[in-house]
């Protein structure tokens, strides 16, 4: 899954100020958390986040930024949903039977594979895409689901969760 992510950054984050061309010594580096995009960090020097380097806190010796979104072109992780495109019915990984009982309200689903889309005036906003809430689609495996304003829509297929008005966002 290594290939799978942008990995090592080799140029500048043109927000972080420490970098040069993606590394710092530890001892230099004043800001830590602000970078281009939030999927970002300092992690150790290494070839790639395979490399047993990498599996240590950067508090020594040269750091170097880490950028865990998956690459345009990934066929593992990304997508592994399916694919969401406006105007279609949702992927069926998003149907009203790809379901979860919610134990604490009794005969109560939830999507398996959307978020509710939280302050929104619908729903009881608790996260979980219930019947007759609006919705995110999580096309990929792990927690980088897209980029920018959630606002293409699907048709969604109602069952055992119905009424739902699903959207996935233009950058999956």
């Amino acid at each position: 899954m290594a290939l799978s992510f942008n990995g090592r950054l080799d140029r500048d984050d043109s927000v972080n100020g420490d970098d040069n061309a993606g590394s710092a010594a530890a001892s230099a580096i004043t800001d830590w958390s602000a970078f281009e995009t939030p999927y970002r960090l300092w992690g150790p020097d290494a070839e790639g986040p395979i490399d047993p380097v990498a599996d240590a806190r950067c508090d020594t010796g040269t750091c170097r930024i880490w950028d865990w979104r998956f690459i345009a072109g990934d066929e593992v992780v990304r997508n592994f949903n399916g694919v969401l495109q406006a105007g279609t019915t949702c992927p069926a990984s998003v149907h009203g039977d790809v379901v979860l009982d919610n134990i604490q309200t009794p005969g109560g689903a939830f999507l398996v594979n959307a978020v509710e889309i939280i302050d929104d005036a619908q729903g009881d906003d608790d996260g979980l895409c219930e019947t007759d809430e609006a919705c995110i689609y999580s096309p990929h495996i792990g927690a980088y689901q897209g980029e920018g304003e959630a606002n293409v829509p699907c048709t969604f297929e109602d069952g055992v969760v119905s009424g739902v008005t699903m959207f996935g966002r233009a950058i999956p």
